[in-house]
Order: structure tokens, then sequence, then C-alpha cells
């Protein structure tokens, strides 16, 4: 029971560094220079490794190694993958410092064998487009379930409803398109 406490402590701790980060270092978005990250990793494991002296001291030489040794995995799989971004990254020239989609407009539709299963998938990618500040249109919302019987057997769409609510879709993304682009940004 005693322990239980440790992580209550362990978590309070961590959002309260969530609510600095956010809410006070970076609280404007801007590009972030090499030394800027440098420092800022350092923090980072720096705490990582205040908490495992706490694991250390509080809970045995043994829970400590564990997660050092959890910990150090972790910290190279992440830099493996930043190998792979950078590469991808410069593959596809995604352009530094602001985001790409910033104020873009979008349209989401989606197809699934089930009845529903499109639907989940477009609420996370909504959620998604929020974070990169994306203009996604809200009507009409196109998820086609069941998706094999409405197309016939050369592949093309058969279903006459489904076929206008793209359509619908589509001139709606037109018509939100040039009124974005007429709307000055950042209002």
């Amino acid at each position: 029971m005693d322990q239980i406490w440790l992580w209550v402590g362990f978590n309070v701790f961590v959002l309260l560094l969530l609510a600095v980060d956010l809410g006070i270092f970076h609280r404007k978005a801007h590009a972030v220079s090499v030394k800027e990250a440098a420092g800022w990793s350092g923090v980072w494991v720096a705490l990582a490794l205040l908490f495992n002296y706490g694991v250390y001291h509080f809970m045995g030489r043994q829970a400590g190694m564990e997660f050092l040794t959890g910990y150090l995995i972790e910290k190279a799989l992440s830099v493996d993958n930043i190998f792979i971004f950078v590469l991808i990254f410069a593959y596809f020239k995604v352009p530094h410092g602001d985001s790409a989609w910033n104020g873009k407009p979008a349209a989401i539709m989606g197809a699934s064998i089930g009845a529903i299963a499109t639907a989940r998938a477009q609420y996370h990618l909504r959620q998604m487009m929020v974070f990169l500040n994306m203009f996604p249109i809200n009507q009409p919302e196109v998820m086609i379930g069941n998706a094999a019987a409405r197309f016939d057997e050369q592949g093309n769409l058969a279903d006459a409803t489904t076929r206008d609510f793209i359509r619908q879709l589509l001139q709606n993304l037109v018509d939100w398109t040039q009124r974005i682009s007429q709307e000055p940004q950042g209002t």
C-alpha cells in the first residue's frame, strides 16, 4: 500500500511537468534549434535518471536496474526512429518549422467491410487534424459501411446514394477551400 502513494505522486509530478512544459515553456509555436532540442533532451534524461534513483532508493537495486534497462532500451529505439523519420522527411521534402498542414482544408471519407469500422477511424483522423490545425469539413460525413456490397464486379461504385454522398462531400470541399482561401489566416 505504501508504493501506491509513490505512483500517485509520480503521476501527479508527470502531469505537473507536462503542464509546465506545454503551458509555460512551449506556449508559442516556433522552429526548434538543435541547441534548444539538445537542452530539453538533457533536462528530460536528467529527470528520468532522477526518477531511476528514486526507484533504486525506495524499491531496491533490482527494480532500479530493471527501470534503467527499460529506459535505455526505449531511448535506443526512439533514436532509431529518428533516423527513419529523417530519411522519410528528406525524401518527401517536408518543410522545417511550421507545419505544412497548418490552415489547410480537408475532407474525410472512409469505407469498411463492416458496418461502422470507418467511423472510429474517422474520429481519430479528425483528432489528428485538430492538432495539425487543419480545417476538416463536417458535412456530409461519408462513412461507407459494408463497402463490398456497394461496388460491382469491375470495382465501380454501383450504389447511387453513396455516389451522391461522395459528390456532395467533394463539392463541399471545393466550397470550403474557396471560403478558407478568402479569409485572412490567424483569425
